[in-house]
């Protein structure tokens, strides 16, 4: 099986040579399609391994916005820097299935 480091590369060779004139807009317009795709297939009771296809093309759709907004190789760190970040916060539930994060008042 391979590493989210070899599919990650992976997929950004395929799409950067195969969409030549898509723009980091362009990548995070078709994953807001594939978002409502997810939730559609989740609200359908989908069978899980086409839910988790959906999640899967949702996932490509945001590296590759990342890789084409020049950011892909800062985001690691800044995955892990924001982990450590949530951890330390307050959190309240929405009503809706989501939390939010308690805004610090300066």
């Amino acid at each position: 099986m391979k590493t989210f480091d070899e599919l990650f590369a992976e997929h950004l060779d395929f799409t950067t040579g195969k969409f030549t004139k898509a723009t980091w807009h362009g990548a995070l317009l078709h994953a807001k399609k594939e978002l409502e795709e997810v939730m559609e297939s989740i609200s359908n009771n989908e069978p899980k391994e086409r839910q988790a296809e959906e999640f899967g093309d949702l996932i490509g759709c945001i590296i590759d916005a990342a890789k084409r907004a020049g950011v892909y190789h800062m985001v690691n760190d800044c995955f892990e820097a924001k982990i450590i970040i949530n951890k330390g916060r307050e959190w309240k539930d929405n009503g809706d299935g989501s939390y939010s994060h308690i805004k610090k008042q300066s």
